[in-house]
């Protein structure tokens, strides 16, 4: 009953956070309203402080609540400056545009040619803070999503003006949908269609996105003092956007971000290791090397199911490794190829954003029969080379 109770406060109160910073209530109430709900939810199980849930719902939250308006007024106040310069000289099209030209564009967009003009680069302007709102949020989720995930995509902040524009399209037939299923299953199906279409759009630009060369970017789990470092540097150029009578402030705050993320990201150089994985009854070796190459030997179990996308590649992405050089199998039991095998039809799909080198077999005179399940996984992805020569 108090957890009931404390969720539905906390999610009164995620709700007041987001639509105060739409209405642009004063920054202190947003603040209060965020530690108040967290040391709620936190009172009822201190276990939520280490939940990657909690963390990324409350950096969420306080990336709207205090970083985007930060950014919001920084550009209100960029643009109050340069119209007051622009107001101060003539503007570029009576300074640039010839007659002729004036002419031709009124006698293609008629004499709506003005308004035209205003309510495009309004869109644009608004397109433009959308774009700043998105990477404000990154920004403030960025350490957590390292931390638990070792990867971030590059890639999300855009597709989020995308998706966010229609995400009230999904929700709304997705519950008039459900409402009308309870009446009559053929129109709930037909109601509920245009969100099952968008969720479909969602779904294939995520794996779009996943496939671009830099739509993921693996940098592995920071530690807990680059983390702390990366948000008080964070929040002073937070800060430094705030100040007014600063033209420098933006290119200072840009250097200061930067330096965050360098200090967020950076790793101390691997020596040679050997890591064995945790896969049950199977086998699982990591083997990397000082100049960077990382090797996977074996990798499978018989009492663990989804060894490869549950073990392996959490495993691999924590450490900031972004690419298997060489898979090597010593033999075609399931103990040993299991996970290498989800692995392989993961990247066939284009579900996985680890790259893949070579894979390299045993000398087989009779190949076995499990081989010949592997192979044509093994060759239709086509950056997956293999040793033997069929």
């Amino acid at each position: 009953m108090v957890h009931s109770i404390i969720s539905f406060f906390f999610k009164q109160k995620t709700a007041y956070e987001i639509s105060a910073c739409l209405v642009g209530s004063e920054m202190c109430i947003r603040d209060r309203a965020l530690a108040v709900s967290a040391m709620l939810i936190l009172g009822d199980s201190g276990a939520y402080l280490y939940n990657s849930g909690f963390l990324l719902s409350f950096s969420a939250v306080a990336g709207a609540g205090v970083v985007v308006p930060a950014l919001t007024k920084s550009m209100d106040s960029s643009r109050i400056e340069k119209g007051k310069n622009e107001r101060r000289r003539k503007s570029a099209w009576k300074r640039h545009a010839g007659k002729k030209f004036k002419d031709i564009c009124c006698m293609i967009l008629g004499k709506h040619t003005g308004q035209i003009y205003e309510k495009f680069a309004g869109g644009f302007c608004k397109a433009n803070l959308a774009l700043g709102a998105s990477i404000g949020i990154q920004l403030t989720m960025l350490p957590v999503s390292l931390y638990f995930f070792g990867e971030v995509s590059l890639v999300g902040i855009f597709l989020n003006l995308l998706v966010l524009p229609t995400v009230g399209i999904v929700l709304g037939s997705g519950v008039t949908g459900l409402l009308a299923g309870c009446v009559s299953f053929s129109v709930g199906r037909v109601v509920i269609l245009p969100g099952k279409v968008l969720a479909g759009i969602y779904e294939e630009l995520c794996k779009l996105s996943g496939n671009l060369p830099f739509g993921i970017w693996i940098t592995g789990q920071p530690k807990l003092w680059q983390v702390a470092v990366y948000y008080i540097l964070f929040a002073g150029a937070v800060w430094i956007l705030t100040q007014k009578g600063k033209r420098e402030r933006k290119i200072i705050a840009f250097v200061v971000v930067c330096l965050a993320m360098s200090i967020l990201i950076w790793r101390e150089p691997e020596p040679f290791s050997v890591s064995c994985l945790d896969v049950g009854q199977g086998d699982g070796l990591v083997l990397r090397t000082p100049e960077g190459n990382c090797f996977l030997v074996d990798g499978g179990s018989t009492n663990k199911s989804g060894v490869g996308q549950y073990q392996v590649l959490p495993y691999l992405k924590n450490q900031g490794i972004s690419q298997i050089d060489g898979i090597f199998i010593s033999h075609t039991d399931q103990d040993h190829i299991s996970g290498v095998q989800e692995i392989l039809e993961m990247a066939v799909k284009k579900l996985n954003s680890v790259k893949l080198g070579c894979l390299y077999l045993p000398e087989w005179e009779n190949p076995p029969a499990a081989w010949e399940k592997l192979k044509p996984v093994s060759y239709t992805h086509l950056t997956l080379p293999t040793n033997r020569e069929e």
